[in-house]
Protein backbone atom coordinates (compact mmCIF):
# COMPACT_ATOMS: atom_id res chain seq x y z
CA UNK A 1 0.00 0.00 0.00
CA UNK A 2 1.42 3.34 -1.10
CA UNK A 3 0.06 5.30 1.86
CA UNK A 4 1.49 2.85 4.40
CA UNK A 5 4.90 2.85 2.73
CA UNK A 6 4.85 6.66 2.58
CA UNK A 7 4.22 6.79 6.34
CA UNK A 8 6.92 4.16 6.89
CA UNK A 9 9.47 6.06 4.80
CA UNK A 10 8.52 9.40 6.34
CA UNK A 11 9.06 8.00 9.84
CA UNK A 12 12.56 6.66 9.26
CA UNK A 13 13.71 9.50 7.02
CA UNK A 14 12.38 12.02 9.53
CA UNK A 15 14.21 10.32 12.39
CA UNK A 16 17.39 10.43 10.32
CA UNK A 17 16.96 14.16 9.69
CA UNK A 18 16.43 14.81 13.40
CA UNK A 19 19.57 12.79 14.16
CA UNK A 20 21.94 15.02 12.17
CA UNK A 21 20.21 18.40 11.89
CA UNK A 22 21.02 21.29 14.21
CA UNK A 23 24.82 21.61 14.13
CA UNK A 24 25.54 18.83 16.61
CA UNK A 25 22.37 19.26 18.68
CA UNK A 26 20.31 16.56 16.94
CA UNK A 27 18.60 13.76 18.83
CA UNK A 28 20.14 10.27 19.03
CA UNK A 29 17.35 8.66 17.01
CA UNK A 30 19.54 5.69 16.14
CA UNK A 31 19.87 4.70 19.80
CA UNK A 32 16.26 5.58 20.59
CA UNK A 33 14.54 4.01 17.58
CA UNK A 34 16.62 2.31 14.85
CA UNK A 35 18.79 0.03 16.99
CA UNK A 36 15.84 -1.07 19.19
CA UNK A 37 13.97 -1.84 15.96
CA UNK A 38 16.86 -4.03 14.79
CA UNK A 39 16.84 -5.78 18.17
CA UNK A 40 13.12 -6.50 17.90
CA UNK A 41 13.49 -7.89 14.38
CA UNK A 42 16.35 -10.15 15.51
CA UNK A 43 14.32 -11.32 18.51
CA UNK A 44 11.29 -12.03 16.32
CA UNK A 45 13.45 -13.97 13.85
CA UNK A 46 14.49 -16.35 16.64
CA UNK A 47 10.85 -17.30 17.21
CA UNK A 48 9.91 -17.16 13.53
CA UNK A 49 12.71 -18.57 11.33
CA UNK A 50 10.54 -18.17 8.22
CA UNK A 51 10.63 -14.38 8.77
CA UNK A 52 6.87 -14.27 8.14
CA UNK A 53 6.06 -11.49 10.57
CA UNK A 54 5.21 -7.83 10.13
CA UNK A 55 8.04 -5.47 11.10
CA UNK A 56 6.79 -2.54 9.04
CA UNK A 57 4.25 -1.59 11.70
CA UNK A 58 7.05 -0.53 14.07
CA UNK A 59 6.61 3.17 13.28
CA UNK A 60 4.99 6.26 14.79
CA UNK A 61 5.06 4.78 18.31
CA UNK A 62 2.57 2.07 17.30
CA UNK A 63 2.34 -1.25 19.11
CA UNK A 64 4.00 -3.79 16.80
CA UNK A 65 4.14 -7.28 18.36
CA UNK A 66 5.82 -8.90 15.30
CA UNK A 67 3.87 -12.12 15.72
CA UNK A 68 4.78 -14.98 13.40
CA UNK A 69 2.09 -15.65 10.78
CA UNK A 70 3.88 -18.50 8.97
CA UNK A 71 2.42 -21.99 9.03
CA UNK A 72 5.41 -23.79 7.58
CA UNK A 73 8.06 -22.96 10.20
CA UNK A 74 8.72 -26.69 10.61
CA UNK A 75 10.24 -26.72 7.13
CA UNK A 76 12.68 -23.96 8.08
CA UNK A 77 15.87 -24.23 10.13
CA UNK A 78 15.87 -23.51 13.86
CA UNK A 79 17.18 -20.01 13.23
CA UNK A 80 16.76 -17.53 10.40
CA UNK A 81 19.87 -16.88 8.35
CA UNK A 82 21.97 -13.80 8.91
CA UNK A 83 21.22 -12.60 5.36
CA UNK A 84 17.45 -12.94 5.89
CA UNK A 85 17.55 -10.80 9.03
CA UNK A 86 19.93 -8.28 7.48
CA UNK A 87 17.72 -7.88 4.40
CA UNK A 88 14.76 -7.11 6.68
CA UNK A 89 16.52 -4.33 8.64
CA UNK A 90 18.53 -2.75 5.84
CA UNK A 91 15.46 -0.94 4.40
CA UNK A 92 14.71 1.16 7.52
CA UNK A 93 18.45 1.58 8.06
CA UNK A 94 18.87 2.96 4.53
CA UNK A 95 15.91 5.33 4.94
CA UNK A 96 17.30 6.51 8.28
CA UNK A 97 20.72 7.01 6.71
CA UNK A 98 19.19 9.00 3.85
CA UNK A 99 17.53 11.20 6.44
CA UNK A 100 20.86 11.83 8.18
CA UNK A 101 22.29 12.89 4.81
CA UNK A 102 19.40 15.34 4.33
CA UNK A 103 20.00 16.71 7.81
CA UNK A 104 23.48 17.80 6.73
CA UNK A 105 22.07 20.18 4.11
CA UNK A 106 21.37 23.18 6.44
CA UNK A 107 25.02 23.67 7.55
CA UNK A 108 26.10 23.45 3.91
CA UNK A 109 23.39 25.86 2.74
CA UNK A 110 24.05 28.39 5.49
CA UNK A 111 27.80 28.24 4.89
CA UNK A 112 27.42 28.69 1.14
CA UNK A 113 25.07 31.63 1.62
CA UNK A 114 27.62 33.17 4.00
CA UNK A 115 30.42 32.57 1.49
CA UNK A 116 28.44 34.27 -1.29
CA UNK A 117 27.92 37.19 1.09
CA UNK A 118 31.66 37.35 1.82
CA UNK A 119 31.31 36.19 5.43
CA UNK A 120 33.36 33.57 7.31
CA UNK A 121 31.73 31.31 9.88
CA UNK A 122 32.92 30.98 13.48
CA UNK A 123 32.91 27.16 13.22
CA UNK A 124 35.83 27.30 10.75
CA UNK A 125 37.75 29.75 12.96
CA UNK A 126 37.47 27.28 15.86
CA UNK A 127 39.48 24.77 13.81
CA UNK A 128 42.53 27.06 13.92
CA UNK A 129 43.44 26.34 17.54
CA UNK A 130 46.44 24.40 18.86
CA UNK A 131 44.59 21.73 20.84
CA UNK A 132 44.19 18.17 19.57
CA UNK A 133 40.51 18.54 18.65
CA UNK A 134 41.14 21.71 16.64
CA UNK A 135 44.01 20.03 14.79
CA UNK A 136 41.79 17.07 13.92
CA UNK A 137 39.13 19.44 12.61
CA UNK A 138 41.72 21.34 10.57
CA UNK A 139 43.02 18.06 9.12
CA UNK A 140 39.49 17.02 8.17
CA UNK A 141 38.83 20.35 6.44
CA UNK A 142 42.11 20.13 4.52
CA UNK A 143 41.31 16.54 3.53
CA UNK A 144 37.91 17.50 2.13
CA UNK A 145 39.35 20.54 0.36
CA UNK A 146 42.04 18.37 -1.29
CA UNK A 147 39.95 15.37 -2.37
CA UNK A 148 36.54 16.94 -2.96
CA UNK A 149 33.83 14.33 -3.65
CA UNK A 150 35.92 11.43 -2.37
CA UNK A 151 36.89 13.37 0.72
CA UNK A 152 33.24 14.01 1.59
CA UNK A 153 32.46 10.33 0.92
CA UNK A 154 35.20 9.11 3.26
CA UNK A 155 34.24 11.52 6.04
CA UNK A 156 30.56 10.54 5.86
CA UNK A 157 31.14 6.77 5.76
CA UNK A 158 31.63 6.40 9.52
CA UNK A 159 29.98 7.85 12.67
CA UNK A 160 31.65 11.25 12.41
CA UNK A 161 30.30 13.59 15.10
CA UNK A 162 32.12 16.55 13.52
CA UNK A 163 30.69 16.07 10.01
CA UNK A 164 28.91 19.43 10.26
CA UNK A 165 32.32 20.98 9.60
CA UNK A 166 32.51 19.09 6.30
CA UNK A 167 29.25 20.66 5.15
CA UNK A 168 30.40 24.09 6.33
CA UNK A 169 33.73 23.63 4.54
CA UNK A 170 32.03 22.56 1.30
CA UNK A 171 29.75 25.58 1.50
CA UNK A 172 32.68 27.95 2.02
CA UNK A 173 34.51 26.37 -0.94
CA UNK A 174 31.42 26.66 -3.16
CA UNK A 175 31.30 22.92 -3.78
CA UNK A 176 28.22 22.13 -5.88
CA UNK A 177 25.18 20.92 -3.99
CA UNK A 178 24.88 17.62 -5.85
CA UNK A 179 28.56 16.80 -5.36
CA UNK A 180 28.19 17.32 -1.62
CA UNK A 181 24.80 15.63 -1.23
CA UNK A 182 25.46 12.55 -3.39
CA UNK A 183 28.77 11.87 -1.64
CA UNK A 184 27.09 12.31 1.75
CA UNK A 185 24.15 10.10 0.74
CA UNK A 186 26.39 7.26 -0.42
CA UNK A 187 28.59 7.51 2.64
CA UNK A 188 25.81 7.71 5.24
CA UNK A 189 22.90 5.78 3.66
CA UNK A 190 24.89 2.99 1.99
CA UNK A 191 28.31 2.47 3.56
CA UNK A 192 27.84 3.59 7.17
CA UNK A 193 24.40 2.14 7.85
CA UNK A 194 25.33 -1.15 6.16
CA UNK A 195 28.22 -1.53 8.58
CA UNK A 196 26.03 -0.57 11.52
CA UNK A 197 23.31 -3.02 10.47
CA UNK A 198 25.86 -5.85 10.12
CA UNK A 199 27.35 -5.08 13.53
CA UNK A 200 24.06 -4.84 15.43
CA UNK A 201 22.49 -7.87 13.76
CA UNK A 202 25.56 -9.94 14.60
CA UNK A 203 25.67 -8.59 18.16
CA UNK A 204 21.98 -9.16 18.86
CA UNK A 205 22.15 -12.66 17.39
CA UNK A 206 25.28 -13.54 19.35
CA UNK A 207 25.37 -11.29 22.45
CA UNK A 208 27.47 -13.62 24.61
CA UNK A 209 30.01 -14.22 21.85
CA UNK A 210 30.50 -10.48 21.27
CA UNK A 211 30.92 -9.82 24.99
CA UNK A 212 33.47 -12.63 25.32
CA UNK A 213 35.41 -11.32 22.34
CA UNK A 214 35.48 -7.82 23.84
CA UNK A 215 36.62 -9.21 27.22
CA UNK A 216 39.46 -11.13 25.56
CA UNK A 217 40.60 -8.00 23.73
CA UNK A 218 40.69 -6.06 27.00
CA UNK A 219 42.72 -8.84 28.65
CA UNK A 220 45.48 -8.28 26.08
CA UNK A 221 45.69 -4.54 26.79
CA UNK A 222 48.64 -3.23 28.86
CA UNK A 223 48.14 -2.77 32.58
CA UNK A 224 48.34 1.03 32.39
CA UNK A 225 45.11 1.17 30.34
CA UNK A 226 42.41 2.30 32.84
CA UNK A 227 39.78 -0.28 31.88
CA UNK A 228 39.00 -3.78 33.07
CA UNK A 229 37.24 -6.75 31.55
CA UNK A 230 34.49 -6.50 34.17
CA UNK A 231 33.82 -2.89 33.21
CA UNK A 232 33.57 -3.75 29.51
CA UNK A 233 31.27 -6.68 30.20
CA UNK A 234 29.04 -4.52 32.40
CA UNK A 235 28.90 -1.69 29.86
CA UNK A 236 27.97 -4.05 27.02
CA UNK A 237 25.29 -5.75 29.08
CA UNK A 238 23.86 -2.38 30.10
CA UNK A 239 23.91 -1.18 26.49
CA UNK A 240 22.14 -4.33 25.31
CA UNK A 241 19.52 -3.96 28.03
CA UNK A 242 19.00 -0.29 27.17
CA UNK A 243 18.56 -1.02 23.46
CA UNK A 244 16.20 -3.94 24.10
CA UNK A 245 13.95 -1.77 26.30
CA UNK A 246 13.99 1.32 24.12
CA UNK A 247 10.20 1.14 23.84
CA UNK A 248 7.43 0.05 26.14
CA UNK A 249 6.42 -3.59 25.97
CA UNK A 250 2.95 -4.72 25.04
CA UNK A 251 0.46 -4.02 27.82
CA UNK A 252 2.76 -1.64 29.69
CA UNK A 253 2.30 2.07 30.13
CA UNK A 254 4.31 4.45 28.03
CA UNK A 255 7.88 4.63 29.27
CA UNK A 256 9.59 7.84 30.25
CA UNK A 257 12.02 7.23 27.37
CA UNK A 258 9.15 7.24 24.89
CA UNK A 259 7.58 10.38 26.33
CA UNK A 260 10.96 12.07 26.46
CA UNK A 261 11.55 11.13 22.83
CA UNK A 262 8.32 12.79 21.77
CA UNK A 263 9.21 15.98 23.65
CA UNK A 264 12.74 15.90 22.25
CA UNK A 265 11.50 15.56 18.68
CA UNK A 266 9.30 18.63 19.05
CA UNK A 267 12.10 20.54 20.80
CA UNK A 268 14.65 19.80 18.07
CA UNK A 269 12.21 20.81 15.33
CA UNK A 270 11.45 24.05 17.19
CA UNK A 271 15.13 24.81 17.70
CA UNK A 272 15.89 24.15 14.03
CA UNK A 273 13.11 26.49 12.87
CA UNK A 274 14.31 29.15 15.34
CA UNK A 275 17.95 28.86 14.18
CA UNK A 276 16.91 29.15 10.52
CA UNK A 277 14.86 32.28 11.24
CA UNK A 278 17.76 33.83 13.14
CA UNK A 279 20.23 33.05 10.35
CA UNK A 280 17.99 34.51 7.65
CA UNK A 281 17.35 37.58 9.81
CA UNK A 282 21.09 38.10 10.29
CA UNK A 283 21.72 37.80 6.55
CA UNK A 284 18.90 40.29 5.85
CA UNK A 285 20.28 42.72 8.42
CA UNK A 286 23.78 42.42 6.95
CA UNK A 287 22.44 43.22 3.49
CA UNK A 288 20.65 46.27 4.89
CA UNK A 289 23.75 47.42 6.80
CA UNK A 290 25.96 47.05 3.72
CA UNK A 291 23.51 49.13 1.71
CA UNK A 292 23.54 51.87 4.38
CA UNK A 293 27.36 51.92 4.45
CA UNK A 294 27.52 52.14 0.66
CA UNK A 295 24.92 54.93 0.68
CA UNK A 296 26.88 56.84 3.34
CA UNK A 297 30.15 56.53 1.41
CA UNK A 298 28.52 57.88 -1.75
CA UNK A 299 26.36 60.65 -0.29
CA UNK A 300 27.76 61.32 3.17
CA UNK A 301 24.24 61.03 4.59
CA UNK A 302 23.34 58.71 7.45
CA UNK A 303 19.71 58.38 6.44
CA UNK A 304 18.48 55.06 5.10
CA UNK A 305 19.07 54.54 1.38
CA UNK A 306 16.01 54.60 -0.86
CA UNK A 307 14.48 51.18 -1.46
CA UNK A 308 14.82 49.49 -4.78
CA UNK A 309 11.11 49.88 -5.46
CA UNK A 310 11.30 53.68 -5.00
CA UNK A 311 14.37 54.11 -7.22
CA UNK A 312 12.64 52.25 -10.02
Amino acid sequence: DIDEFAQYAMWWVGLGVLSSVGLGSGMHSGILFLFPHIFRVVSASKHCPSMQFDSYCDVWWQNCPMVCTGKDDAAHPDEASFLAVFSRVIVPAFLWGAGTAMGEIPPYAVSRAAALAGKDLEELDEAKGDDVLSRMKAWMIDFVEKYGFWGVLVMSAWPNAAFDLVGICCGQLNVSFWTFFIATLIGKAVIKVSGQAVFFVFWFRNPHMVIQMAVKVVDYLPDFVPITAEQVEGKLNDALDQVSHGKAKEGEEESLLKKGGEILVLSVIGYFVYSCICEFAQQRQKTFDDARIEHFEKTGKKDAPPSKAKTE
